[in-house]
């Protein structure tokens, strides 16, 4: 039953005393450890390289192998777009989210991973934003136009589904999508997985011919006792073999037989996945790699009077607190040939509102020809605000940089932050710079393309909007 309804368990010791391969199933989040900062597929997006994209899947998966020995299904990013502003996504963009998504789930697969490309359907949080009637052709560009990117002429091992009804006028939808005939086309050869909701859903998931990632076993040991009671039932002769067969039909027995197939599928799966070829690593350094990607990925959002690039004559100074920490960043300046004149924080990070130090902020900027004033969330802070739908940077940061207003003309503001946020702060600034800054090679690819060394060559892959609360 745990080979049924548990991917986790197929990595136990008893399944592979069993003969059952052992299979991870991955996500590159979930790989990204130490760094990999700012390499996440949100941040990478905005790179719009496939080539750059399918490099870092594949060392990230490479790099695993180690931690991680047997066969790797990864789920790669989901296809679909970002429906809404408070959705995460590759893009908002069908087409480039489809196209990012098949990078993704490339990568991993020159590094011997299986591939399964996620969503393949949608979720309350997708359409709780509309305000319209299901309309499955706009639904069908929005979700299978870009999964069919993902997946055409791919071979995916197999694909992510979910069947369950969601809320409202919605209600229906997924199983109008997957009764679609590209659907049909999309799933035909591969092996189709799930995440059931209840030990039910688990059960007749089973039923239907997939496979369970996570669910719950106690509808399936229900149907399998009932199945052998009536089985003893009949050999009692209280009950006929019609009523075995209406049971089976309806889902509420399974026999031995629909068991031996269930389990026959799943060990099919594993093996198929024990056994894609890796093509021979690119010898790339971690470090060279992250650097070209946090280049790439760098967005230059604003640059009134080509305050860019930054001369070495010019004294630097630095306020706020950047994911690499002050010293880093201040290091990596001067190797590049600025003359950083001072650094401080420039407020208090624990405080929600007035913890700026304005007259130390003034003061230090006034010494400068450039403020670079860092503002920003922790990965953390990032997905809470989306589950709390807060798209502002801390109210706190926007202080800081208001504060220097008197300084605008000459400050440049790096935004490190994975998630979509509030852009009025925009006119407190004259130079913005939407990048990942951690860790130290993220200090240097930011000082690279202060001073003109490197390009920020990265676009935007979602729209950033000023106060988007009067838009949504």
């Amino acid at each position: 039953f745990a080979l049924l309804t548990d991917m986790q368990s197929w990595t136990g010791p008893e399944m592979l005393r069993a003969g059952v391969p052992q299979v991870s199933l991955l996500t590159l989040e979930s790989l990204m450890s130490d760094g990999y900062e700012g390499l996440t597929p949100s941040r990478l997006a905005n790179s719009w390289d496939t080539d750059l994209i399918q490099r870092v899947a594949r060392k990230t998966v490479t790099d695993a192998d180690a931690l991680l020995p047997g066969a790797k299904l990864m789920l790669t990013p989901a296809a679909k777009p970002a429906l809404h502003v408070y959705r995460a996504g590759l893009s908002e963009d069908p087409h480039l989210s489809g196209t990012l998504a098949a990078a993704f789930a490339d990568g991993a697969h020159k590094a011997g991973s299986g591939r399964c490309p996620d969503g393949f359907y949608l979720t309350d949080s997708d359409v709780e934003q509309l305000d319209t009637e299901p309309d499955m052709t706009a639904i069908g560009e929005l979700v299978l136009k870009p999964y069919m990117i993902a997946v055409q002429g791919r071979d995916c091992e197999s694909i992510l589904t979910d069947l369950s009804p969601l809320k409202g006028r919605y209600r229906n939808v997924n199983a109008d999508l997957a009764a679609t005939k590209n659907a049909t086309e999309i799933c035909d050869g591969a092996v189709r997985l799930c995440r059931p909701r209840t030990d039910a859903e688990t059960l007749a998931a089973i039923l239907d011919g997939k496979v369970v990632i996570k669910g719950g076993s106690s509808a399936l040991e229900s149907a399998y006792e009932k199945y052998r009671y009536i089985v003893k039932a009949i050999e009692d002769e209280i009950v006929t073999v019609e009523d075995l067969d209406e049971a089976m039909a309806d889902g509420s027995a399974i026999s031995d037989e629909m068991l031996n197939r269930a389990v026959a599928r799943v060990l099919d799966f594993a093996h198929a996945l024990s056994v894609i070829p890796k093509q021979e690593a690119e010898d790339t350094e971690l470090t060279a790699l992250r650097k070209t990607a946090l280049t790439a990925s760098a967005v230059l959002l604003k640059n009134d009077k080509e305050l860019l690039p930054i001369k070495p004559k010019h004294r630097v100074a630095i306020i706020g607190r950047p994911a690499a920490s002050s010293e880093l960043v201040e290091a990596a300046c001067t190797k590049a040939g600025l003359k950083v004149i001072g650094r401080m924080d420039g407020y208090d990070p624990t405080a929600a509102t007035g913890g700026v130090d304005t007259e130390g902020v003034c003061a230090l900027a006034k010494k400068a020809d450039r403020v670079l004033v860092f503002l920003g969330c922790s990965a953390e802070e990032s997905l809470r605000a989306v589950q709390n739908r807060e798209m502002t940077i801390p109210a706190v940061q926007a202080e800081l940089l208001h504060a220097l207003g008197e300084y605008r003309s000459k400050t440049v503001t790096v935004l490190d932050c994975a998630h979509a946020v509030d852009m009025s702060f925009a006119t407190d600034t004259a130079a913005l710079l939407l990048m990942s800054v951690g860790g130290e090679d993220g200090a240097e690819a930011l000082a690279d393309l202060l001073t003109g060394k490197a390009c920020p060559s990265g676009k935007l892959a979602s729209t950033l909007y000023e106060n988007p609360s009067e838009h949504f």
